[in-house]
């Protein structure tokens, strides 16, 4: 029985020994396992300074070569502020702004607002606001993240997800601008309440025949389907031809409909509401969102594209309706809350809110005090002596924060960073002439190199 157990303890060292071999020992034995591979020491010398230099100012070189001697860039301002190149227009004017073309452009052709002296990059600026007010769904099967519910002050007990909760987090996030008039602004914050809301239109009578300007497909594609999306709740419809419209809703913004037309056009208005409370797991959410008010829908006019129009919509130019039908919406709450159509009702339509590529443009926070901001395309080559008519209708105050207002015209290859480019311009000239000083020293200083027997590491030879 002894020399079992001995044997059995015998056989559990080896076995233990031979798998801490196994273990320790490399899975291959080339060269690359083993570390034998051959090694790159380069030696940095004056000539290889210089070289490298030279390399990295000729790079920044060509990559400002195409875009220095550009021409094809027309700019026009138009603020109240009347300079001697620019356009006097009041806000609340309509004024006209014409460009005649001094050599040919190739499509497309961009249309840009830009704007100096706005600082959209100031830390005050671009953190008023409150995201979950942008992307309601995106948290539809558990809301429980700290956008949406503070789980740590849940979990302690020091709140519950309520509207007074939810009002504190508003006032919090979107200090100093959250309410008007009493109402929650929805969205919230200075950054979504700034919107540029000019409305720049192509003078079709005054300009060269055959030229248009499309205003959709301005933004990146992910913002308007998925980062912007309406508040949970919103729902329309746009009325059949022979429906009757004779309702005091459609002739008078902010009027109730009939609750008979809610009924009619509006039959599922809540089901996305319950279809929520069924999926979140958060009790305190579901009580939040059973107090919502969906019993009132209003009426609309429709004004056609680009402001009915949805990006995600498989229609041309992703018209919702044309100018002249009627439509009907519901929001949540329309007497707590101010949404953006109602902030910016001739930019806005209430059939898209958020989902706008007007406001997902603007969300793009620029770095620069000066910017430009996309707002249309010409789709067609232009040629030289073809004019340019817009009419714009003033609506951005400029004057609040000491600044100016600009349409520019431009194509792809147009460099819009002055700021940038110059910055280019300048690290290539640096290295340029540092490469030359290299040289100048090594040609007529050149510098003896070390050599290897007057190492510290080897014997100090005798003649030395």
């Amino acid at each position: 029985m002894a020399a079992d157990g001995l044997s059995a303890l015998c056989c559990a060292v080896c076995g233990y020994g031979f798998l801490v071999t196994m273990w320790r020992c490399p899975k291959g034995t080339g060269a690359y396992q083993q570390q034998r591979l051959p090694a790159w020491f380069p030696v940095l010398t004056p000539i290889a300074y210089v070289g490298v230099f030279l390399l990295v100012g000729c790079a920044f070189l060509v990559a400002v070569s195409g875009v220095v001697d550009t021409p094809e860039v027309m700019r026009q301002r138009y603020d109240p502020n009347w300079t001697p190149d620019g356009v006097a227009c009041a806000l609340g004017a309509t004024c006209q702004v014409k460009f005649e073309l001094k050599e040919d452009m190739e499509a497309p052709v961009y249309v840009y607002y830009e704007i100096e002296n706005f600082y959209q990059n100031h830390r005050d600026y671009l953190k008023s606001m409150y995201w979950p007010q942008l992307h309601w769904l995106n948290t539809k099967d558990k809301c429980e993240s700290d956008d949406c519910v503070n789980k740590d002050n849940i979990n302690k007990g020091e709140y519950n997800y309520n509207r007074e909760y939810w009002e504190e987090l508003l006032k919090s996030n979107c200090k100093p601008l959250w309410k008007d008039k009493g109402r929650h602004l929805s969205p919230c914050g200075v950054v979504p309440n700034t919107m540029f809301d000019d409305t720049i239109r192509l003078n079709s009578i005054r300009t060269t025949p055959g030229i248009t300007m499309r205003e959709d497909k301005i933004a990146w594609k992910s913002d308007v389907n998925n980062v912007f999306q309406q508040p949970l709740g919103f729902d329309y419809a746009v009325l059949p031809p022979e429906a009757d419209t004779s309702d005091a809703c459609f002739g008078t913004p902010g009027t109730a409909c009939d609750a008979a037309i809610c009924n009619l056009y509006l039959p599922t208005r809540k089901d996305a509401k319950r279809d929520f409370e069924d999926k979140t797991s958060s009790d305190n959410y579901k009580e939040f969102w059973k107090k919502a008010d969906l019993e009132r829908c209003f009426g609309y006019t429709c004004k056609g594209a680009p402001v009915d129009a949805k990006r995600s919509l498989d229609v041309p130019f992703g018209e919702i309706c044309k100018a002249g039908e009627k439509a009907v919406f519901v929001y949540p709450d329309p007497d707590k809350y101010q949404y953006l159509y109602e902030t910016f009702p001739e930019v806005i339509s209430p059939l898209v809110g958020v989902e706008s590529e007007r406001f997902a443009v603007w969300m793009k926070i620029a770095a620069l005090p000066t910017f430009r901001k996309l707002y249309g395309r010409i789709n067609t080559d232009l040629k030289k002596g073809d004019t340019l008519a817009f009419d714009i209708d003033s609506r951005f105050d400029v004057d609040a924060f000491s600044g100016k207002k600009a349409i520019v015209v431009a194509t792809a290859a147009s460099f819009e960073n002055t700021f940038l480019l110059w910055a280019f311009v300048t690290v290539a000239c640096v290295c340029l002439a540092v490469a030359v000083f290299f040289g100048l020293v090594q040609a007529f200083a050149p510098r003896v190199m070390g050599k290897v027997r007057y190492s510290c590491l080897n014997p100090r030879p005798k003649d030395a």
